[in-house]
């Protein structure tokens, strides 16, 4: 998948800056558009990737407030657009950008989005386990509900950097790198209708 088009969608901050109003964190609107998301693609069978522009992982990991969607076409990000007006608190709360094309050249790096999976502890060594353990502490994760199950499950992304983009791999399901299919995306900035 080539990430030629991108949408960015910014969620509010967990405080209203005007009246100091406790607004839900951000695992819980990241968990709410992170759905939103997927159940679109899913449903058109596009493929599409996710990114995390202000995520932080380690001591002070945190998700950010804004999640970036790259598509091979832009017609399916502008139907992802129209479809946020459908749940009342996304229209209400989501900003989102233009859909915009993906500079052909950018000084600012590639980067990739890893689903980190919890360690079975009867399938690894006992240090390995508690190293993968231990790991999954440092990066940011957020709950989701399986389309397919129904079951409720841990979402922990990683953030890695490349030197170049990488555009042979797929996706799965969330947008995000796995295993050995790798995208590597570009690292671009917030888009000035979105800075606040």
């Amino acid at each position: 998948m080539k990430p030629n088009f991108h949408l960015d969608l910014q969620m509010p901050p967990t405080t209203t800056p005007t009246t100091g109003i406790n607004l839900p964190p951000q695992v819980v609107w990241m968990s709410r558009i992170v759905a939103i998301i997927h159940a679109h693609f899913a449903a058109s069978e596009t493929q599409f990737a996710l990114a995390l522009p202000q995520m932080l992982a380690g001591d002070f990991k945190k998700l950010g407030n804004m999640v970036r969607v790259f598509c091979e076409r832009e017609d399916p990000l502008y139907l992802l657009k129209n479809s946020l007006s459908e749940h009342d608190w996304s229209k209400s709360a989501v900003r989102a950008s233009a859909v915009t094309a993906v500079p052909e050249k950018h000084p600012f790096g590639w980067v990739s989005y890893h689903r980190v999976r919890a360690p079975k502890r009867g399938k690894m060594q006992p240090e390995a386990f508690f190293e993968r353990l231990n790991h999954l502490k440092t990066v940011p994760s957020f709950s989701l509900r399986s389309l397919s199950s129904g079951q409720k499950f841990f979402l922990a992304i990683e953030e890695k950097r490349h030197g170049s983009g990488s555009f042979k791999a797929n996706p799965n399901g969330y947008g995000l790198s796995h295993g050995n299919e790798v995208i590597a995306l570009p690292n671009l900035p917030i888009l000035k209708d979105l800075k606040s």
